[in-house]
Parts: structure tokens; C-alpha cells; sequence
């Protein structure tokens, strides 16, 4: 009898540990490996950015070496800063092709076979610009140029849908936001080895563009055992077994039926997972809603002095009082800033949610912005030294807000067939004005001075005011229920929302 008990009790013990609910970790090694290989594209686009900087003079000077020898043209200061400011204008323009390349490709192409091709553009570009000086042609420069640009285009909008796709609802958030700080790690970093005393000397300016790629092999590497997107498996595939496996292997837990329940159920409201075309797009109420709080989202980032900032940034601060010396090593700290706070927004995104964020951070600007208007103008070294502390609050305030959540939202508003198309529609309307932002800047800095500043700051308050009347939470919210609110939104209107509803 006393027997039967002992072994009751150890049956029953067995069974309530066999049957408790498991705990679920939101974090499991293959979504930390999947993650760290694709933000590796993020690294190379910031990498990308802030490499031609700081040793743009010398590259300046190659093109007059290598113009006069094959040309025998004798070019002026004048023309090699225009040259020089037309690289980085077609560089945005070259953006274009490659965003709406990745929207083409996403549409029967896995994430991850897009992110490969991708690797093979930024390998191909910065293989090229490293041998342009062996091979003294400045065209092999441009053309190397013209390759990473594509990179750069194709990834972000290609990576930000891929690490959305894999994170769970609850960790969505922190995993969106790491893409834009690894970006801002790679400017950091091209700012910090190419300065003088490392590789941004005249003799060793093209070997910085020997360390990408061997990121990109450790990329190829990586990502080639990590698994596809689970949503574009069900969605686009129509492979459910597929997407369990790829489910399976990113939450390390046997019970993925719920998150596969919500991955049918956003099929079924679908198109059949065809992507949209820009007419349905705009057609379509309820998407076209959720179209214009991103284009405002990233107008406020584009039009926000942040780019202008972040390749401006030494001569703003030469013009501020600083040494110049002085003046790249407070042009690193901005990035640094950077990098610290798009750490701090990938901390707080999921905690403090989206909107809070992204307002609050719009209303620093304004406040930064108008600092720097007005102390730039002053005289006095405590002007000065003002403004450059205001400048370096707003690179920190746009780290934290409209940097990181416009890249969230466009991955979070939208269902898989029409993300790629939304994504790429705002990332022509950014490339398109930040290249003729930077174009335009030293042009109108020079008619308009530190008013200029003004302008930004109106574009600051005029964000926040729609962040505020507009832009919903989605903190902790599936794409279904976050669907269903801007149904709902249509409805109000009185505007039917048309979609096709498709059996799985």
C-alpha cells in the first residue's frame, strides 16, 4: 500500500512536470545568429556611408591625379568639390534602383536568397573601389560606388522585412531597431579607422575597403544555415511545413501552433501572398492610411538636418570655433551618440512603445535645432560651444526616435504582400530628398547661414503634431490586430475597405 502511494506520487509528479507549460524563450541561439548575419548588411551600409568622409580629401586628390594622367585635364578646387558632391547625389539616386530591385525580387525570392545577393553587390563595389588605385581609374571608383549604392538600396528594404518576419511579436521591437544600430556602428566605425593615424592616409585610403568584405564572407557563411522567413514560407511559398520547421528552429519550442494560427489567418485576408501593385496600394483606404503615416515618418527623418548633419558635421563645428582636429574627434563622439542612442531606443521600444518615442524625440529636435539657429550665430564661445552640445543632443534624439521607429513601422504596418512595395516606395521618396538635401545644403547654408536651421526646426514641430493626432501604438500588436484597427479607421470615413479574401 505504502508502496502504490510512493509510486502514485512519483507518477504524479512526472506528469504535472510533463504537462506545465513550457517556458518560452523569446530569444533563442538560432534568431541571435539569423539576426547578427543579416544585420551585417546594416554594418556595411553605415560602413558605406561614413567611409568616403574622412579621407575625402585624398580621394578628392586621386581623381585630380588620375583625370590629368588619363585626360590630361588640369581640374580646379571648384570642380572637384562639385565631383565630389556628385558622387554622393548619385549615390542616393543609385539607392533608388537597388529598393526598388529588392521590391522586384522579395516578390519570388526567399529574405535570405535577397540578403545573399545583396552580399554580392557590396563585395562586388568595394572590391572594386579597393583596386581603383592599383588600376589609377577613377571610372572603377564610380562603378564601385554605383554597386555598394545598390547594396545599400536593396538592404534596407529587404533586411528590416526579414528581421521583423523572425522575431515574435513580444521582441519585434528590439529586433527591428538592431538593424539601424549596427547601421550607425558601421559609421562609427569607417569614421574612427579612417582617420589619418589608421587607414584614411593618402598611401592606405582604399585598403578600408578591404574590411568589408571580409565581413561579407563571415555574412555568406553564417546566413546560409539560418532559416528563411516563416511568414514568406506560409505566405508566399504556401509551405506549411516549411514554415513550422523555420518556426521550430527560431523559438527552440514544439509549440508553434498559435503563431502559425495568425500567419494563416493574415493569408487568408490576403491577395493569395501576390505582392500589391502601387495602384492597389493607393487604392486601397485602409493601406493607403498606413502609406502616408510612413512617407510623413520618413519625410520627418529625411527633412530632419540628419543627413546634412552627419556628412557636414566637421565643417559645422570649424565654423563653430573648433580646431579641425578637434572638430573630427567631436564629429566621432556624434556618431558614438548615435550608436548610444539607437541602443537606448532598442532597449526601450518594446517597454516604452513606439509613439512615445518617436514624439518625444521630435520635440528635442525642435528644442536642438532652434539652439543651434541661434547660437551659431553668436559670437561668443559660449555660443558656440552651445550650439555644438545642441547638435550633439539632436543626433542622440534622432537616434532614439525617428530613425529607429520609421524603419519599424514600415515593417510593422503592413501585411507581407504589400510591405515590400510600402518599403520601397518610402525608401525612392528618402533617397530622392536626402540626395537633394545634400546637394542643396552648402547652397543654401551659404544664402541663408544658420537660419537654415529654423526650417528644420519647423519640420520637427509640424512631425510631432501628426505623430501625435495619427500614428497608432503598435507595441505588442499582430499585424492582425493592427489590420483590423485601420479597418476600422476606413469604416469611419465611410470608405469600404476592398480586399480579397483568398482560402489557404
Amino acid at each position: 500500500m505504502g508502496g502504490n502511494s510512493v509510486f502514485h506520487v512519483e507518477m504524479d509528479m512526472e506528469d504535472l512536470f510533463q504537462n506545465r507549460p513550457q517556458k518560452r524563450t523569446s530569444v533563442t541561439l538560432a534568431l541571435l545568429i539569423s539576426l547578427f548575419s543579416a544585420n551585417i548588411s546594416g554594418f556595411l551600409m553605415g560602413y558605406s556611408v561614413g567611409v568616403l568622409n574622412q579621407p575625402s580629401q585624398y580621394i578628392q586628390k586621386f581623381f585630380y591625379r588620375s583625370l590629368h594622367e588619363h585626360y590630361h585635364r588640369v581640374t580646379t578646387e571648384a570642380e572637384l568639390t562639385e565631383l565630389w558632391g556628385f558622387v554622393f547625389f548619385s549615390n542616393c539616386m543609385v539607392r533608388l534602383i537597388g529598393a526598388q530591385l529588392a521590391s522586384f525580387l522579395l516578390s519570388f525570392l526567399g529574405r535570405k536568397d535577397v540578403i545573399m545577393i545583396i552580399a554580392v553587390f557590396f563585395f562586388l563595389g568595394n572590391f572594386l573601389i579597393s583596386c581603383c588605385v592599383a588600376l589609377d581609374s577613377i571610372e572603377t571608383f564610380y562603378v564601385g560606388t554605383v554597386a555598394f549604392s545598390i547594396a545599400f538600396g536593396m538592404s534596407n528594404v529587404t533586411v528590416p522585412i526579414y528581421l521583423s518576419e523572425i522575431s515574435t511579436v513580444k521582441t519585434r521591437g528590439f529586433v527591428s531597431v538592431t538593424f539601424i544600430l549596427n547601421l550607425t556602428i558601421g559609421v562609427l566605425f569607417s569614421s574612427i579607422v579612417g582617420l589619418d593615424s589608421i587607414l584614411g592616409s593618402q598611401e592606405h585610403w582604399n585598403y578600408l575597403f578591404d574590411i568589408p568584405m571580409f565581413c561579407i564572407l563571415i555574412q555568406v557563411v553564417l546566413l546560409s544555415n539560418c532559416p528563411e522567413s516563416p511568414k514568406y514560407l506560409l505566405i508566399n511559398k504556401k509551405n506549411y511545413t516549411a514554415a513550422k520547421e523555420a518556426l521550430l528552429r527560431l523559438r527552440r519550442t514544439k509549440n508553434v501552433d498559435k503563431e502559425l494560427d495568425d500567419l494563416v489567418q493574415e493569408k487568408n485576408i490576403e491577395q493569395s501572398g501576390n505582392k500589391l501593385s502601387t495602384k492597389e496600394l493607393l487604392l486601397n483606404s485602409s493601406l493607403r492610411r498606413r502609406l502616408y503615416i510612413t512617407i510623413v515618418t520618413t519625410l520627418s527623418l529625411t527633412l530632419s538636418g540628419n543627413n546634412v548633419i552627419s556628412i557636414y558635421s566637421t565643417s559645422i563645428f570649424v565654423n563653430a570655433g573648433f580646431p579641425r582636429q578637434l572638430a573630427q574627434s567631436v564629429t566621432i563622439a556624434a556618431f558614438a551618440l548615435g550608436v548610444v542612442g539607437t541602443a537606448i531606443a532598442a532597449i526601450l521600444v518594446d517597454k516604452a512603445g513606439r509613439k512615445p518615442l518617436y514624439f518625444y524625440s521630435l520635440i528635442v529636435m525642435f528644442i536642438s535645432t532652434i539652439i543651434v539657429g541661434s547660437c551659431l550665430e553668436m559670437e561668443s564661445q559660449l555660443g558656440k560651444m552651445a550650439a555644438s552640445l545642441a547638435v550633439l543632443t539632436f543626433v542622440v534624439s534622432v537616434a532614439i526616435g525617428p530613425a529607429s521607429v520609421r524603419t519599424l513601422l514600415v515593417s510593422e504596418l503592413f501585411t507581407s504582400n504589400a510591405k515590400a512595395k510600402a518599403a520601397s516606395l518610402t525608401a525612392t521618396i528618402s533617397y530622392v530628398l536626402q540626395g537633394t538635401m545634400i546637394f542643396l545644403f552648402p547652397i543654401l547654408n551659404r544664402r541663408f547661414g544658420a537660419s537654415i536651421f529654423y526650417m528644420y526646426a519647423l519640420i520637427h514641430i509640424s512631425a510631432a503634431i501628426f505623430a501625435w493626432l495619427f500614428i497608432p501604438e503598435t507595441k505588442g500588436k499582430t499585424i492582425m490586430e493592427i489590420n483590423s484597427y485601420f479597418e476600422k479607421k476606413s469604416v469611419k470615413t465611410g470608405k469600404k475597405v476592398y480586399l480579397r479574401v483568398s482560402n489557404f
